[in-house]
């Protein structure tokens, strides 16, 4: 990390070049207890459970903040949270924003061919259109630039261009906008961020009982098998 953590991004754009796809889920919130399979059945996560069992689980994390947008800068730049610039999450003083000198994941994987997408939170750079997601490595956007939304009276950014909620909850509407930007670029090479504000309470959440939906047609998930 630290000094040496830029130039071992520069690595990765090497070995990705024939590479696979890559969808990267990033929860808001979620902790290590959260998953049924740690909980001892406390919550349901079913399928959370089937990608530990069948994955590769870590042991060990460490986030590089206890708070949100910096955690988030240095996930995407593989650097400390202060020499990114993202050092707290007041994003009305600029102090949520990835410095224009950083290079992001985004920009790495586009620089190694890929077409990159960004669905769900941002929230490093929300005030200023030098750092919306368009201008920091990601083709494509759709979500919202700041620290929170409501999750059912909700403001959707599309590539800059705004639009108001349609009465569907937040997460599924992010889940259908990833599901959307893969079968697009199905025949090509592509690298998703797809950060979910849920489950954080920051906003009101559904409260109804919640069932399994049947994966979407022509969609397969691939489990990382695990090495030992």
């Amino acid at each position: 990390m630290g000094e040496q953590a830029a130039p071992n991004l520069v690595v990765v754009t090497s070995l990705v070049s024939v590479g696979p796809n890559v969808v990267l889920i990033v929860a808001d919130d979620m902790g290590y207890g959260d998953f049924g399979c740690f909980n001892r059945g406390a919550s349901q996560t079913p399928t959370l459970d089937q990608l530990v069992a069948e994955g590769t689980c870590l042991t060990q994390h460490y986030s590089a903040s206890p708070v949100c947008a910096p955690a988030r800068a240095s996930l995407l730049t593989g650097r400390y949270p202060h020499r990114t610039g993202a050092i707290d999450t007041l994003e009305h003083r600029g102090l949520d924003r990835i410095a224009l000198r950083e290079r992001t994941l985004g920009d790495v994987m586009r620089a190694a061919g890929y077409t990159t997408g960004l669905v769900g939170k941002w929230h490093n750079g929300a005030l200023d259109s030098r750092f919306h997601p368009n201008q920091r490595g990601f083709d494509e956007f759709a979500g919202f630039s700041g620290g929170w939304s409501r999750y059912w009276d909700w403001q959707l950014d599309r590539n800059g261009s705004l639009s108001k909620g349609d009465g569907r909850y937040l997460t599924d509407v992010f889940t259908n906008e990833a599901i959307a930007f893969i079968r697009r670029h199905r025949d090509e090479r592509f690298f998703l961020y797809l950060a979910y504000s849920a489950p954080t309470t920051r906003s009101r959440r559904r409260t109804m009982t919640l069932h399994p939906s049947p994966r979407p047609a022509g969609l397969r998930v691939q489990s990382v098998p695990s090495t030992g």
